[in-house]
């Protein structure tokens, strides 16, 4: 009879079995699950930090057209502030010919 006894036993431990690799196969599918989803995260994360990256670009080039236009008005300002003087100059030129032509029609009198 030990035929009969373990064939007896093996029923309930195919069943155990069984149950167990069930177990394991809805595990491993929930781990698959699991690491699909941590997958598409991390892609979501890092066209995130693209976007980012890109934003950051794009205003460091904005910024460096704001310094560029600064730099132009301050180079226009010189400009202007050079035919400020010149103008200036011109009108201490025209005052003292001014005096000047006073004075000699005075004399002229």
């Amino acid at each position: 009879g030990g035929g009969k006894s373990s064939a007896k036993f093996g029923e309930p431990l195919d069943a155990v079995l069984q149950a167990a690799h069930i177990v394991v196969c809805g595990e491993r599918d929930a781990l698959r699950a699991s690491s699909a989803a941590i997958a598409a995260e991390r892609d979501a994360l890092l066209a995130e930090r693209d976007g980012v990256r890109g934003e950051r670009d794009a205003l460091s080039a904005e910024r460096d057209a704001l310094r560029g236009e600064v730099d132009a008005l301050r180079a226009a300002q010189r400009v202007l502030a050079g035919e400020r003087d010149a103008l200036s100059t011109e009108q201490r030129l025209l005052s003292g010919e001014r005096d000047a032509l006073w004075a000699s029609e005075k004399a002229l009198r």
